[in-house]
Order: C-alpha cells, then structure tokens, then sequence
C-alpha cells in the first residue's frame, strides 16, 4: 500500500479511463497486502503484466496511458493507409475501351483472342460478330462448329478440320473444367475476354428465354395455348427452374468457382473480365486488329421472336404475365429452389463484380500481363 502512494498519475484528472486505471490498481495492490509490500517492484511488475503494456518506470511511475491510445491509432491508420494503396493497384487492373486506351493497345499485343461466356451473356451477338469478323478477312471460322470450346473433341475436330485457324474465336462455356483447360493451355500470346453478367440477373433472362422458347413448344400437361398466348402452370415453371433447363443452367455459378479460381492463380493467363453490355464497345476494337472491313455492330438474340407467356398461380389460379412473375420472384426463386447450393467462392466474384463495375469501362484485367509487361 505504501508503494501504491508513490505512483504519479501525470493525466489522472484527464480522463475517465485513467480514473479508473488508478482505481482497479489500488484495489489489486490492497488485496494482495501482507504478501508482496516488501517487493514493490514486483507487485507493480504484476499490475502492468496485468493492464497489458502499461510500462512502470524505475521510481514505480506509470506513463501516459495515452501511449497505448497513439498506437492503436497508428496501426489503424496503417491499414487504412494498405486498404487505400491495395484499392489503387486494382484499380490500375482497369481497361478503357477507348480507341487507343488500355484495351486497344492490349488486343494489339496479342495475336489470338477466345471470348468465353456463361449463356445469356452477349454470347449470340459475340459468336455472329466473330464469324463475320473471320469470313470478312478470308480467314479460316470455326463457324460450322457451335461453342468449340465446351468440350475438348471439338475443339480437337475444328483444329484437325483446317490448315489455318483463326484468330479470333467465341464460345459459351457450361462449367468450370474447359475454362480451367482454356487457362492451361493459353500461350503468352493468347488473351482471354471473359464476358460476365451477375448470376440473378443472368438466371432472370435465362428463364424467360428458356420458358419462351423451349418449354411453351408445344401444347402438354400443365402447357396450353390460347391464340399465340403460351398459359402454363406455375408447377411446370417451377419445375423447369428447379431442373436448371438449358440456358437456366449454364451460368456464372458453374464457371466461377473455386477449383476456376485456383485454375487462375497457378496459370495465370491473360484474362480479362468485360460486362456484357460493353460487348458492342469491345466489337469495334475487335474489328480494328482482326477485320477492319467490318464496321457494322453485331447485336442478337437467339430467339427474339418469342411468344407471350402467362403462368396460372398456384394458390388462386389468378393468370399473371411471365414478367410479372419473374419481377415478383427474382430475389427468392434461387433461395427457394437451393438454385446455388453447389456454388463455391462465391465471395471471390463478387469481389471481382465490385471491382469491375469501379472501373468506368466495366473491364478489368485479373491476371497476366499488361499491354507494358508489367
């Protein structure tokens, strides 16, 4: 107790913290009186092991607390200080789509370009842009095989079934196994183009365009045509989604996964991310390197000519627009349905989803080198 008198508390009136510092340090010294008053420096060695880094000086003085505050502060500063530095060096990963911006001059350093795409991403217009891209130039298409790159006996067929290949070619992928053989077997002078749109948006025009064009085929249970109107059951809906029908089930969520994202660090390829909806953007700088002859923009949708679609609700047999349902459902149908049940590293895209959508142009490089080398 004699001891805890000449403690010298410099700030003590100063604040509430130190107050109480002072207090806890009193009631401890007091408790264990008759068992360490004759070692002082011992009981205070105690009290500061105690308060974690509260440093007793020689004449049993505390320092300011403070101290420990500044430091606090310092760390986090620092690691604001990283975050602001790590958030820089990725945005420098972004691609303008400018003539003679990042993205032109990065098409001019590579000599063969793959465009891959889950399905209702820019897929259609990017495959006609291509094989009028090739035949403009005389070069060689792959254009009697559909999506050459989903399965390695047709690409295999296309190279055996010509001389030449061509330099630019299209295809939509259906899991992650080609785009991770896509990723392996790319050269240094090989870019990837990575079309993506986010999974609930793409899996809302998936359904419409599957519903539309395959399901409303032909009349069937649960499937009735009024005039050119398609009416069908809110089961057989249910059904076709839960199934991943088609187009449903050839998303992002097959593609990106974590055995993909592995597949990137232990290769890196030249990979760029690009939304879809800058595929016209993307057409034009295309053109520039592989057919200059074409200056036309190249937008379809297979199946444009798509009835109209009603479903009978379930619960009061009300007849309601398909796009209604779709717009009333879009945030619940993949939870209901256990639709992403198999996804992995999902935090991973959308990380890359917020950075792509930072940069201006929506494109982003992920990997590789850039036009510089760098």
């Amino acid at each position: 107790v004699q001891a805890s008198r000449k403690i010298s508390w410099p700030i003590a009136s100063e604040g509430s913290c130190i107050d109480n510092l002072q207090r806890s340090s009193h009631r401890l010294v007091r408790s264990l009186d008759g068992r360490s008053t004759r070692k002082p420096c011992k009981l205070m060695l105690i009290i500061g092991l105690i308060f974690s880094g509260v440093v007793v000086s020689r004449n049993f003085t505390l320092l300011n607390a403070a101290t420990i505050l500044e430091s606090t502060i310092v760390e986090r500063n620092l690691k604001t200080e990283e975050q602001t530095h790590d958030s820089a060096v990725q945005q420098q990963g972004c691609l303008g789509l400018g003539f003679e911006e990042d993205m032109d001059k990065l098409l001019s350093k590579y000599k063969q370009v793959f465009i891959l795409m889950p399905a209702k991403a820019a897929g259609t217009s990017f495959k006609a842009f291509t094989k009028d891209c090739m035949n403009a130039t005389n070069a060689p298409s792959f254009s009697g095989i559909d999506n050459p790159f989903k399965d390695p006996t047709l690409i295999e067929g296309a190279f055996r079934s010509q001389f030449k290949l061509p330099s630019l070619v299209a295809s939509h992928l259906y899991t992650f196994t080609p785009f991770c053989r896509m990723m392996k077997h790319a050269t240094n002078d090989t870019l990837l183009v990575y079309s993506h749109r986010e999974e609930t948006s793409r899996l809302i025009s998936a359904i419409k365009h599957s519903v539309e064009l395959r399901v409303c085929k032909k009349d069937q249970p649960g499937i009735t045509f009024v005039g050119n109107e398609c009416q069908l059951k809110e089961k057989v809906l249910i059904n076709a989604i839960r199934r991943k029908q088609s187009e449903i089930g050839i998303g992002s969520t097959q593609l990106l996964t974590c055995e993909a994202y592995e597949c990137i660090k232990d290769n890196s390829p030249n990979l760029v991310f690009m939304h879809f909806k800058q595929a016209s953007k993307l057409q034009k700088l295309l053109a520039k390197h592989h057919c200059p002859e074409v200056t036309k923009e190249i937008r379809t949708n297979a199946g444009s000519e798509k009835k109209p679609v009603s479903v009978v609700l379930e619960n009061n047999g009300d007849l309601v627009s398909l796009d209604d349902w779709l717009n009333a459902k879009s945030q619940m149908v993949e939870l209901a349905l256990d639709l992403k049940k198999d996804v992995s590293c999902q935090a991973t895209t959308r990380d890359i989803e917020h950075e792509l959508l930072a940069c201006s142009s929506e494109t982003l490089q992920i990997s590789g080198r850039s036009y510089e080398g760098h």
